[in-house]
Parts: structure tokens; sequence; C-alpha cells
């Protein structure tokens, strides 16, 4: 059964956004989500994906990732392959 706590944090992993590097993205997301109880991988990467730099989610999409590790790390080869950004 889903806590009160745990529909809140899935709330901030809808709504969670990139700010920084693709890897502090990654630590607070991986951070909600071990918050967030059991939670579908396809569920997490569709939030995951709409948090990130649109440009990055869209190169991170056409690599056609099907789970949220595999994103996570295709977005971090992304952001080390251009170079080190902050969006």
């Amino acid at each position: 059964n889903i806590t009160n706590k745990k529909l809140v944090v899935r709330g901030r992993l809808r709504e969670i956004k990139q700010k920084g590097t693709i890897s502090e993205y990654n630590d607070r997301f991986s951070e909600l989500c071990s918050q967030a109880g059991e939670i579908a991988d396809t569920e997490a990467l569709s939030y995951y994906l709409y948090g990130l730099n649109d440009q990055i989610a869209q190169l991170v999409r056409s690599r056609g990732p099907t789970t949220l590790l595999e994103a996570m790390r295709e977005a971090i080869t992304l952001d080390v392959n251009n170079g080190p950004r902050t969006i």
C-alpha cells in the first residue's frame, strides 16, 4: 500500500527538472526513486526523460533505452562526449 509520503515523493519525481549537471540530476532522481517505494521502471523512465534538458532528452530517447538505468547511462555518456555543461 502506498503511503501519503510515497505519493508526495512520486509527485516530486514527476516534477523534478534538470537544473545542474546530468550527474547531479541523476543523483537527485535516484534519491527520490529510493523514497518512492515500488515504482515501475517504465514509469520512472518516463519521469526521468521528462525532467531532462530537452536536447539531452531527445538524444537519449533516440538511443531507445528501455530502463531507467540505461537512460541515465546514455545521458551521462552524452554529457561526457559533449564536454562539461550546466543546463
